[in-house]
């Protein structure tokens, strides 16, 4: 009774059975007025068991020679898991579809790519052991799988390559894929050209190669270039062809090739007709010194022929200096390391000289050491001479001693007695 009064006000709570009019009642009052029975925000689709079912059916996994071991040495194989995708249709029959992946009904390309290259290793790594088994018999099968193996490999790291553009990847991989491979290297053969059959009306195929010479010939492009420009600079300094065996010092002439080039950098007109006057007196002086010369030689008597030969003599000697002059100044850029070098062995000259002297001292130590040793050993010799003499006289005193003591003890006995 108490629980009914409790619970009159609310609706549909009086005990009694429910009628229509009482349903339609609650209804009403769940929602508002105006409102649809229909919510679009809850779907109502239908649900297909039967593609759901094949969400769960068994995959097809490929374990073959596939290391599922811990070991480092050993290389890691990955597995494919294959499933078969089912599509029912309105009249409730079953469309089988293609074998896919165990993820995504469709593969992407980066996928794609990183499969390919998984493979592309996988076959690489199982033509090498066979070439390995194969060692010493026909190899030419398995050296074209390596062969395609390196060129599908090559392939794939052209296509990894970014390039701008929305195509991208996808455009370079169906160009790479639409062209053949590039040919493996394939053994001589014995048939002549013309025993080849050709089609002209065959289509045009255009093979992608890699040329490993395109390197070495930049490379040698270069150098060329390098040799000729550094060739330029030789004959610019005035310096001869690397090949005529004279070596000429480039910093001596970078020196007076800036001078040079200061000098007529800093000429003036007045300057150059100054320098042209003075070039041209001493060119006249030189011709009267050689005129003179000439003449003294002529009016010479012959008691002066002693000295003609001293002057030639020192002529020649003049000469000679002049001629060794080029070859000095090829040699004043290594006269700083040649004299560092002399000090040096100055130095460790008079090093050697110190420790000579301290060697003869260190041998003339020893040796009166050796003397001092052998006299201490003389005078060893002695004491222990005397301590053996001086033993044999404690020991012959000891007995004499005794002897007396003897004596003594008898002579005691016979007072006593």
């Amino acid at each position: 009774m108490n629980l009914n009064r409790k619970y009159a006000a609310l609706p549909d709570l009086d005990g009694t059975a429910r009628s229509g009019s009482a349903s339609s009642h609650y209804t009403d009052f769940d929602s508002p007025p105006g409102t649809p029975s229909h919510s679009p925000k809850i779907s109502r689709a239908r649900l297909h068991p039967d593609t759901a079912r094949t969400r769960f059916e068994p995959s097809l996994v490929d374990a073959k020679d596939v290391d599922f071991s811990d070991r480092i040495s050993g290389k890691k194989k990955s597995y494919r898991a294959s499933s078969r995708r089912v599509r029912v249709l309105a009249d409730g029959t079953r469309e089988m579809g293609d074998l896919s992946d165990d993820e995504d009904g469709a593969e992407g390309l980066e996928r794609k790519m990183a499969r390919l290259r998984r493979e592309v290793e996988e076959v690489r790594v199982e033509a090498e052991q066979r070439r390995r088994e194969r060692e010493g018999k026909s190899e030419e099968e398995g050296g074209e799988v390596e062969d395609e193996a390196v060129g599908l490999s090559r392939l794939l790291e052209a296509l990894a390559t970014p390039t701008a553009g929305p195509a991208g990847s996808a455009s370079r991989l169906a160009k790479a894929l639409s062209k053949p491979l590039p040919p493996a290297a394939a053994a001589p053969t014995s048939q002549p050209a013309s025993a080849q059959p050709t089609d002209a009306a065959a289509p045009a195929t255009y093979t992608v190669t890699y040329a490993p010479s395109y390197d070495p010939t930049h490379t040698l492009a270069r150098i060329t270039t390098f040799d000729t420009r550094l060739a330029a600079l030789e004959s610019a300094l005035g310096l001869p062809p690397a090949g005529s065996g004279t070596l000429h010092p480039v910093l001596p002439a970078l020196t007076s090739l800036s001078q040079k080039l200061s000098v007529i950098g800093s000429a003036t007109p007045s300057s150059i007709d100054a320098l042209s006057r003075r070039v041209r007196a001493l060119t006249v002086e030189t011709e009267k010194m050689t005129a003179a010369k000439e003449a003294a030689r002529a009016a010479a008597t012959p008691g002066d022929a002693e000295e003609k030969d001293e002057d030639d003599e020192q002529a020649a000697k003049i000469n000679a200096l002049f001629g060794t002059l080029a070859t000095i100044e090829g040699l004043a850029p290594l006269l700083p390391g040649v004299l560092e070098r002399m000090r040096s062995l100055r130095k460790v000259h008079a090093d050697a000289a110190g420790a000579a002297g301290e060697m003869e001292e260190a041998i003339r130590r020893q040796e009166e050491m050796g003397g001092e040793i052998e006299r201490w050993r003389v005078g060893l010799e002695r004491v222990e001479e005397a301590v053996r003499e001086g033993e044999r006289v404690g020991g012959e005193n000891v007995r004499t001693v005794e002897g007396w003591v003897r004596e003594l003890e008898g002579r005691v006995r016979g007072l006593d007695g």
